[in-house]
């Protein structure tokens, strides 16, 4: 209905000639924005096939004079060659317009997607936050009871039973640490690095994926260090808790 009207009006002021012949950008522009991206390529094709038809129609004086409401265009005559190139620049301004109208919608349909997401992730951040403040504080008790009677019983356990004691402790710690990090999810924390012995750390995080969960007691873990005295530079708790994500999602495949 829209190139209808507007073919009508670029008619019935001048043809080819009119001042209102880019007015089809504006069906060019309303469907991009309104329907999808894509049609705005289907409006620059219809707009150019009207276009066309208009142009053919007016040259071949197929409409009658009385629907030549202005003198002017009623009796110019254009070259052929003027035709075709007023034709060709229009259908081209037409094709630019929907190329940029289609890059520029899914480039803001993308920004308001990510807005959304953002939104989602705040709000779930909060929530997040607030789950992590009621957690820590009993879990910072049951850190330090396990602290005190590790201290406590550090001479009367055996070996094995003491190196249980010690990773409670040093998971309660390490707990703790998530917790702090989740409550400060919004600033990036800085990297302690320092010289880390990867095998040992490998040993350590195998040593408490075999004695904190029994379904381990059905895996048999070999160990096959290329260089056992394997060193890096890194954080340790950072590069421990990767190493523990790694196997636990190994092991839960």
């Amino acid at each position: 209905g829209d190139l209808f009207i507007e073919s009508a009006l670029i008619h019935y002021t001048g043809g080819v000639d009119s001042m209102f012949a880019p007015i089809y950008v504006l069906s060019i522009l309303s469907a991009g924005i309104l329907i999808t991206p894509a049609a705005s390529f289907s409006a620059a094709a219809l707009s150019s096939i009207f276009f066309s038809a208009l142009v053919y129609f007016n040259y071949s004086g197929i409409f009658p004079k009385f629907l030549y409401p202005l003198e002017l265009t009623r009796n110019v005559r254009h070259d052929p060659l003027y035709l075709f190139y007023a034709t060709y620049v229009r259908i081209t301004i037409f094709f630019v317009v929907a190329i940029l109208t289609h890059y520029l919608t899914r480039l803001v349909l993308r920004l308001e997607e990510r807005i959304r997401v953002q939104e989602r992730l705040a709000f779930l951040g909060q929530i997040t936050s607030g789950i992590a403040h009621e957690i820590r504080n009993p879990l910072a008790a049951i850190s330090n009871s396990v602290e005190v009677i590790a201290n406590e019983l550090t001479s009367k356990l055996p070996g094995e039973s003491l190196k249980l004691m010690n990773a409670v402790v040093d998971e309660s710690e390490r707990l703790k640490r998530i917790f702090n990090r989740i409550l400060d999810y919004s600033r990036m924390e800085d990297l302690q690095l320092v010289n880390v012995s990867l095998t040992e750390l490998i040993d350590q995080v195998l040593f408490l994926f075999i004695n904190s969960d029994k379904s381990f007691s059905n895996v048999d873990v070999i160990k096959k260090y290329a260089n056992p005295k394997m060193s890096v530079e890194a954080d340790p708790a950072q590069l421990q808790e990767a190493l523990m994500n790694v196997i636990r999602n190994a092991f839960e495949a």
